[in-house]
């Protein structure tokens, strides 16, 4: 579908230059909300202004038949033509008939959170407007204020303040007039856009003219070098909404863009014709392996491992201490790309390789990997060294190699690891390829040496790959573990 864009925003620089202090992340909007990046849908690219209560109602239908809510996209928003302006508090009565409280209402009854959009309308208007949204039942605020600048602190932050005073908690994301050279304060609010709007078009080469102003996906994240340090939990760098299925763009250079949102990690907004996308776009949307990365807990800063010519890395270290990687390949030609662990900060040696895209554990390889990437396309992985103690805020994982062995005829092996509080854990055993054989669910004490039968599984000498897994809410007590694995005749 092609974009409609009346909303041109100010700058047309595609090149960005960050003044910002690190340290104010520590401050970042204590709301409580947006501790991973927001995932939803909004209204913008596919429909411009011309939106009513029965698209929006349906689309939060089809969030919820199609799986993507369940997945995580759980805000629907409801951007710009729902209101008489100059009065962002005053419902367009033709487009939504009976308010949008009503729509609201629905889409909370599916589970579901809802977004509102305004501009400078609500200046000098802040505590009106906020109070109308807080009596809807409204989740998230989009102040798209750009003609005014980050700078200028009051609009900012006596939004901020009337949200708050409502007692009603709700997103807060802004888009600045100097968005190319940000210099604002993480306590103002959860998000910021750091792009002018984006157009459907992959490169600047393919920029039509006259559309200057736009922004690319190599544009956005030519941008995401600069703005990578200083995005975490509470505030987050915005890179726009999604372009995926907007336009007549490859479904290669969808999946790029769908992939460095992921990794930065940026607010995933779906702004395409949901009702009516075909599988292959649902796939891009759903696959969990992309969007446990950009949802991942620990909200760490990605980092360019490099980018000469049409190649590009990047980088960002997980929960669990692994690595995930996006290999870019922005040429003409397919291009095998490859990534060494030391370029990814990851320890030498053996690293369990899972590829996300396919989301399939590939094997264990040795120092590096490589990968054929097609022209305009990524691939994306996911590197665990074998000899990982990993802990997250909710799931440790412990992954190592193993050689099986038969002694006085019974299979066994023994890990160099102990348990020092008791804890349940799920234990998953693999070939050396990565392929999954099975698990089993044990019960593990300290201070006694834990034997766990795996005659199900093991059924032969060799080398073998265990992941041990628990879900319980403290593990700072997991230090060096122990197990006997064994199988009898």
């Amino acid at each position: 579908m092609p974009i409609k864009n009346s909303r041109i925003h100010g700058l047309g620089s595609a090149s960005f230059l960050i003044i910002f202090s690190l340290a104010s992340l520590v401050n970042a909007l204590n709301n409580g909300l947006a501790r991973t990046p927001p995932m939803g849908w909004s209204s913008w690219n596919a429909f411009h202004n011309n939106i009513e209560a029965a698209l929006i109602t349906q689309t939060a239908d089809k969030l919820v038949s199609t799986g993507l809510a369940a997945a995580g996209y759980k805000y629907l928003n409801i951007d710009d033509g729902w209101y008489n302006s100059p009065n962002a508090s005053q419902f367009n009565s033709t487009k939504f008939p009976n308010g949008i409280k009503p729509v609201v209402d629905h889409a909370h009854g599916l589970g579901l959170k809802v977004g509102i959009y305004t501009k400078w309308d609500s200046r000098n208007n802040e505590t009106r407007d906020a109070n109308a949204w807080a009596s809807w039942g409204i989740d998230y605020v989009k102040y798209d204020s750009w003609q005014q600048f980050s700078t200028d602190t009051a609009i900012w932050t006596t939004m901020r303040d009337a949200i708050k005073a409502t007692g009603r908690p709700m997103v807060y994301s802004v888009h600045f007039q100097d968005r190319a050279k940000v210099i604002g304060n993480p306590t103002h609010m959860n998000m910021w856009r750091f792009t002018n709007d984006m157009i459907p078009y992959y490169n600047p080469e393919t920029r039509p003219k006259g559309m200057e102003w736009g922004m690319t996906t190599l544009d956005v994240i030519a941008g995401m070098e600069r703005v990578a340090n200083i995005t975490g939990p509470g505030y987050w760098a915005d890179a726009d909404m999604l372009m995926v299925e907007i336009g007549k763009q490859t479904m290669d250079e969808w999946k790029t863009q769908f992939a460095m949102w992921c990794l930065l990690p940026a607010p995933l907004l779906m702004a395409s014709d949901i009702r009516t996308s075909p599988k292959s776009i649902l796939d891009i949307y759903l696959n969990k392996d992309l969007i446990a990365v950009n949802q991942d807990t620990l909200g760490s800063k990605a980092w360019k491992v490099r980018g000469a010519g049409n190649q590009q890395v990047w980088a960002r270290r997980l929960a669990d201490s692994s690595v995930a990687a996006v290999l870019i390949n922005s040429g003409a030609t397919d291009t095998q790309l490859t990534v060494s662990w030391t370029e990814l900060k990851v320890q030498s040696g053996k690293a369990l390789v899972r590829d996300l895209w396919r989301n399939q554990d590939i094997g264990l390889n040795t120092g590096s990997y490589s990968v054929v990437v097609p022209t305009h396309g990524t691939a994306m992985i996911k590197v665990t060294p074998e000899r990982l103690i990993s802990v997250g805020s909710r799931r440790t994982v412990v992954k190592t190699e193993f050689n099986a062995q038969l002694i006085n005829g019974i299979l066994e092996c023994t890990l160099p690891l102990s348990v020092t509080a008791p804890i349940l854990a799920n234990i998953n055993v693999y070939e050396a390829s990565g392929r999954e054989i099975g698990s089993v669910k044990r019960r593990l004490e300290p201070r006694i040496k834990n034997s766990v039968a795996l005659n199900s599984l093991v059924r032969k000498p060799g080398a073998y790959l265990l992941s041990i897994q628990t879900d319980q809410a403290d593990l700072n007590f997991i230090k060096k573990m122990r197990y006997n694995i064994s199988q009898a005749k």
